[in-house]
């Protein structure tokens, strides 16, 4: 009995390998959105600590105004980092849209081939079996032909 094989098996491999790298390249923007993410939450963080320790300066009695200016100015800082943060976010939205969209295209092409293999696959074993009946029916033929001799 032949064994099936898919004549387009190559290009499949060429299109699973090309869809892992479409969700390689997506995991890498996603990573670098958590990063982004993380660093926002930190630097929230540390805003907040900040704002914190400046308003415990202050209620003491005399305030430094120096210390305040310098509180005031890391604020700003703080504040300015987390705008850049969200702002780099926003930026990255469109490209992590298009990876997805490729990666989608790319499982698409891949699913397609699978069914169209499957599809052969069975075309085959049915054309098989067709056969081998085929084949088993003309022995039989040949078995009773020589018992009636």
């Amino acid at each position: 009995m032949a064994s099936f094989h898919f004549r387009l098996a190559t290009y499949l491999k060429l299109k699973i390998a090309a869809r892992d790298q479409r969700q390689a390249e997506l995991m890498e923007v996603l990573s670098i959105q958590e990063q982004l993410t993380r660093e926002m939450q930190e630097t929230a963080e540390l805003l907040e600590t900040t704002i914190t320790e400046a308003r415990d300066g202050c209620s003491v009695g005399r305030m430094n105004v120096d210390s305040l200016i310098v509180a005031q100015r890391e604020l700003n800082h703080l504040r300015s980092l987390i705008a850049h943060k969200q702002s780099l976010q926003r930026k990255l939205n469109p490209h992590i849209e298009q990876r997805r969209n490729a990666l989608l295209e790319a499982e698409k092409e891949v699913r397609s081939l699978e069914k169209l293999r499957e599809r052969q696959e069975k075309r085959f074993q049915t054309e098989q079996e067709r056969l081998d009946s085929l084949e088993l029916d003309e022995i039989g033929l040949i078995a009773f032909a020589r018992k009636e001799r």
